[in-house]
């Protein structure tokens, strides 16, 4: 997949050393609780579990790279939310990229691709309230508020917005 700054691919083995250093740096996941602080050995799991959703037809982990250098600007991801049944948007930028656009430039794709190519009838997003960037990208997209859920393993209630064909 293409967007007009960058090349999107299914995640692979040899983009991890990279997408470490992303999940590394500061304030990353500072709204995604489970993923946020945590080693290279849970990073590397988590990501190995990405790449087998794709294998199995269960979700879906993109790499987004600049057309030019082939830099790596972030993720994107149609992945399972925990044990809901339920198929997540989400992306993680690379700090130096915040700010320029690219989260709202590559999340359509992957609404397109839930409903194009998968045939989704239904996906959802997920963001701690204070997380007012993600709620705008998403809204942009179409999602409408669904509901409040509070997440009491993390202490936190988060905003779920869903968009449907």
């Amino acid at each position: 997949m293409q967007t007009t700054r960058t090349t999107l691919h299914l995640l692979q083995e040899s983009d991890f050393p990279e997408i470490l250093a992303i999940f590394h740096e500061l304030e990353t996941f500072k709204y995604i609780g489970p993923l946020d602080n945590r080693s290279d050995e849970f990073y590397h799991d988590f990501l190995l579990t990405s790449m087998q959703w794709a294998t199995d037809q269960q979700g879906f982990y993109w790499v987004a790279r600049l057309h030019e250098s082939g830099e790596l600007v972030g993720c994107l991801n149609l992945t399972p939310f925990r044990d809901s049944g339920r198929i997540q948007v989400g992306f993680q930028i690379r700090r130096r990229f915040w700010g320029q656009g690219f989260a709202s430039e590559i999340a359509p794709k992957a609404v397109a691709y839930g409903f194009e190519e998968w045939g989704l009838e239904a996906m959802y997003g997920y963001y701690e309230t204070e997380h007012l960037a993600s709620g705008r990208i998403l809204e942009k997209l179409g999602f409408e508020a669904l509901e409040k859920m509070e997440l009491a393993d993390e202490g936190v209630v988060i905003e779920v917005v869903v968009l449907g064909r």
